[in-house]
């Protein structure tokens, strides 16, 4: 009810709101059954206690989740097996399985209403990233301090991220983070010397 009240107030004073759910994985089941009612395709819906009229249809709701991860992780690598790379697949090679995955696993929206009445319009997958995208956030780590990395530099921070899954370890197991606090441990030692 109280989630319900604050994107009720949120809508009537701007029927263009964003809404961000983080970390949707951590909550308990059935509290996003709250909402559906804003997600629906009516475009317009009452106001519980005053029976104002509100405008839904122009808000956007952002869901961050960890669930589907394990199978997305699983999918990618086979998709790199059978010759295809990360950066050529699609939005349909993850969207049914990361649905089927967020409705079955532990969390906000295991067994929901959110996703059993098909009113969420995407599953956007947030995939693992490979050594080229982290040495990315390496360049970048140094870039914030003002410090031109060398080639060894780069390396001697990409050697404390794990990459996995065995045999062909593509992808980070922990993205871009902690990267920083290495980054300017190195800067350090250099400015140190």
């Amino acid at each position: 009810k109280v989630l319900r009240q604050k994107i009720s107030n949120a809508l009537r004073k701007c029927p263009e709101s964003i809404f961000v759910f983080d970390e949707v994985d951590m909550m308990a089941p059935g509290v996003l059954n709250a909402i559906v009612p804003f997600l629906d395709y009516s475009p317009v819906i009452y106001h519980e206690e005053s029976n104002e009229r509100l405008i839904t249809h122009r808000a956007i709701y952002i869901f961050l989740s960890n669930t589907g991860s394990q199978e997305i992780l699983k999918t990618l690598v086979e998709l790199w097996e059978n010759g295809k790379h990360r950066h050529e697949t699609k939005l349909s090679d993850f969207e049914n399985l990361i649905s089927l995955g967020a409705f079955n696993e532990k969390g906000g929206f295991h067994k929901s209403d959110t996703i059993s009445t098909s009113v969420i319009d995407h599953y956007v997958p947030f995939l693992p990233m490979e050594q080229e995208h982290v040495i990315m956030c390496i360049k970048a780590a140094f870039s914030d301090r003002g410090y031109k990395a060398t080639a060894e530099e780069i390396n001697e921070v990409l050697a404390h991220v794990t990459f996995g899954p065995p045999p062909h370890n593509l992808y980070a197991k922990s993205g871009c983070k902690r990267l920083e606090q290495k980054v300017a441990s190195v800067v350090f030692r250099r400015y140190k010397d």
